[in-house]
């Protein structure tokens, strides 16, 4: 398995997440982001974001190296809100770029549908890591979406 994906297992809570877009008012919440080994040469993810008390989005994946031995990556998600997406990328030291392929919806998903997303981890320690996510729509282009910084939990 790559160096980086061992760093990312275990939980991550976020220090400090924040949103916006340009259609939306920005706001800030809470995430916290699990990777778990499972056997295979991948990771199973998933993350839980809340306002308060309020889960407001949840998504679940696979992160994998789309070939051995080289430094492609790809990823397999599926949100609470009905739409999934595959990406592919590169991991760089300790960085990992994802750009979006494919991005499939629910068949009562409702305008302006999202069209294109763009997805970065940053180990920054060995317990610290960001997130930023870009997204565009249909009537919005690629745009700085999300914010997050995590903090390893230790059990």
């Amino acid at each position: 398995m790559n160096s980086v994906f061992k760093s990312l297992i275990g939980t991550w809570e976020s220090t400090s997440a924040s949103g916006s877009f340009p259609t939306i008012k920005d706001f800030s919440y809470e995430e916290v982001l699990k990777f778990e080994e499972n056997g295979q040469p991948l990771l199973h993810y998933s993350s839980i974001s809340k306002m308060g008390n309020d889960t407001k989005h949840c998504e679940e994946g696979f992160l994998r190296m789309l070939k051995p031995q080289s430094n492609l990556v790809c990823s397999l998600e599926a949100h609470n809100f009905g739409v999934t997406v595959i990406y592919e990328g590169t991991i760089d030291e300790n960085t990992i770029t994802l750009e979006s392929k494919e991005i499939s919806r629910i068949s009562t998903a409702k305008e302006p549908y999202v069209t294109q997303m763009k997805k970065i981890f940053k180990l920054t320690s060995e317990n610290e890591l960001e997130m930023e996510v870009d997204m565009a729509t249909s009537n919005k282009p690629l745009t700085n979406h999300l914010f997050v910084s995590y903090k390893r939990k230790i059990a």
